[in-house]
């Protein structure tokens, strides 16, 4: 039956707001309305009475917006956001709720009049705002954000006199001795609610290229002033967030910790052994996410000794983690932090200068020095690989948390360039004994005439027989148009080759991964001219060979838009549908 609005005002379409108007007549659903209400004290007092509910649903879902009760406006304003409070803003124009006050004069009102709108405060450069937000915040805790130092000099008097109420608190300050003295006030206050604070010392001037490109440029010309921070005077934090800030590296500075994020940071004692340091580590029982950068490498003055025994770190909580220190350093936290259950972690090690011929500044630094290799390797059934001009890294994973290892220049004015066989070499050794069953290859690099050959690939491939989906993204500049596609013809041609590994026992099976499932190919450089005719003679030379069909081959190319490629695509789509399942072809235009 039709619904026909009751009156000129309420037009009964629904749902609003979670509730689900009934497909009844309006005059049905009027009588079903005062049925409920005749059994139930005044439907607009306060009441404890669950028979009220029904009768507040039906009428709130036929009310018309303007009309809602304020405590529904409320609910509705704030999911607007899947954030549990506001989004802060630097000022009201750009909070989640500002529109809203745009509507009518009531919304307006209910925003300002309720301060749970205004719990989370993100200043800029105008104090003003900070000082409006806190006259309409009441009583209730606040979240803090100060995205200019100088505001936060400004507002500092206003701080101190609601830091009972401060929940969250981020700043950023410059690392000069006059605004670190202006700040001692608020860091040495006792903030009793604080469970959230992110702390960055920026530098007061930028350090010239030239000092990026020795050892120690973080310290030029001196070691950066900083301020010490008192973790007790912040007894309920579970979230802190330091960057150049100094602190006590003690177990009742992290034990009650869930996230830590240092960057940088000195900590005190000045100077202790990797063995100290990692026994404070060790407290941190409750910690879900861990983030340390430059932290090993500053706080000890050497590695530990190769007859020094040093005990894991088992955090049990943990779930993501980060840790990015000197290539010399890194492989300490590879041989010692134990991996959680399930997550991410990730070993970035940095070079402060070019390797050179120092076979100690290769590849294999990311990993322990005569160990045998951790069990995370042997397990692997997913690995990447990913090299590029001043990058090299490899994920795996297994039944465990997905793993990254990662080597690269500390900055864009470390000039290392990877021979790509060198660390193809390096990844197949890395992973030699895990049962991969998929595979991304990734290279982004300059060429200069033969950089790569089909014996790669044969290398790679032959080392996993088992892959059942391999993936190649390819983004190669430099030499002759059209050198991009080399890589992923090669793909093709060792895909189609014969393994050096089989035998005559393996009957009709003559092709390298005859299990292979899944086929994705991303060429990202101007070519493609012979991407799709090499893949034509790989699929006809694997089902000559024995191997499976492919359930997927997925194509992205990008070329040239001088020529129009209609014809071709067509032509090569004609041969691929019979021959796979399924055929996704991506033309991503032409390169920028």
């Amino acid at each position: 039956m039709e619904n026909r609005p009751s009156d000129d005002t309420v037009t009964p379409e629904g749902p609003l707001y979670g509730l689900c108007l009934p497909d009844l007549d309006p005059d049905a659903l009027n009588a079903r309305i005062l049925a409920i209400g005749t059994q139930v004290p005044s439907l607009q007092e306060a009441s404890s009475d669950t028979g009220v509910l029904p009768v507040r649903a039906l009428r709130n879902a036929r009310r018309p917006i303007h009309k809602l009760p304020t405590e529904i406006l409320v609910d509705m304003f704030l999911r607007q956001s899947s954030r549990p409070h506001p989004e802060s803003a630097e000022t009201s124009d750009s909070a989640d709720w500002f529109q809203i006050m745009l509507v009518c004069r009531r919304w307006r009102a209910v925003v300002k009049a309720n301060t749970c709108f205004w719990r989370s405060i993100k200043v800029g450069s105008d104090i003003r705002w900070l000082d409006l937000a806190l006259s309409r915040s009441g009583d209730v805790n606040l979240s803090l954000t100060f995205s200019v130092p100088s505001a936060l000099l400004s507002g500092l008097s206003q701080i101190l006199g609601i830091r009972e109420r401060i929940e969250r608190l981020r700043f950023s300050c410059l690392g000069d001795s006059p605004s670190l003295k202006t700040l001692e006030p608020l860091v040495r206050a006792t903030l009793p609610s604080l469970i959230d604070l992110g702390v960055s010392i920026t530098r007061t001037r930028a350090v010239p290229a030239y000092a990026q490109a020795v050892p120690g440029f973080r310290d030029w010309p001196k070691r950066l002033e900083t301020f010490e921070l008192a973790p007790s005077n912040f007894p309920g934090m579970t979230k802190l967030s330091l960057k150049r800030v100094s602190l006590p590296w003690t177990a009742s500075c992290i034990s009650h910790l869930r996230h830590l994020d240092l960057r940088g940071c000195i900590v005190r004692p000045n100077a202790m052994s990797v063995s100290t340091f990692l026994d404070v580590l060790r407290e941190g029982h409750n910690l879900e996410e861990l983030i340390l950068h430059d932290m090993l490498s500053s706080a000890c003055p050497s590695r530990p000794r190769p007859s020094e025994r040093l005990r894991a770190v088992a955090l049990p909580r943990l779930r993501k983690a980060e840790f990015v220190d000197d290539f010399e350093w890194i492989s300490l936290y590879v041989s010692y932090i134990q991996l959680p259950p399930q997550g991410e972690v990730s070993f970035t090690g940095l070079l402060d200068q070019f390797p050179g011929d120092d076979p100690s500044l290769s590849f294999a630094a990311i990993l322990p020095r005569d160990a045998p290799p951790r069990a995370f390797l042997r397990s692997a059934t997913s690995a990447s690989l990913y090299i590029e001009n001043g990058s090299y890294q490899i994920t795996c994973q297994g039944a465990g948390p997905l793993v990254t290892l990662h080597l690269r220049g500390r900055s864009y004015y470390v000039d290392w360039l990877e021979c790509v066989e060198d660390g193809v070499a390096h990844f197949i050794e890395t992973l030699n004994k895990a049962p991969l069953t998929k595979l991304e290859l990734a290279f982004e690099c300059d060429s200069e005439g033969e950089f790569m050959d089909q014996e790669l690939f044969d290398y790679v491939l032959d080392a996993f027989p088992r892959l059942q989906e391999i993936q190649l993204r390819s983004n190669v500049t430099g030499g002759d148009g059209g050198v991009d596609d080399v890589p992923v013809v090669l793909l093709c041609q060792s895909l189609g080759s014969r393994s050096s590994a089989a035998s005559d026992s393996d009957g009709d099976v003559g092709v390298r991964c005859p299990n292979l499932k899944v086929l994705r190919v991303h060429q990202q450089q101007n070519g493609g001219e012979s991407v799709l005719p090499a893949l034509v003679e790989c699929l006809f030379s694997r089902e000559a060979g024995g191997g499976r069909d492919l359930e997927l081959l997925a194509v992205t190319l990008r070329r040239s838009g001088a020529k129009d490629w209609t014809k071709s695509d067509m032509t090569h789509k004609a041969v691929f549908v019979p021959m796979v399942r399924s055929y996704e072809f991506t033309d991503a235009g032409q390169p920028e």
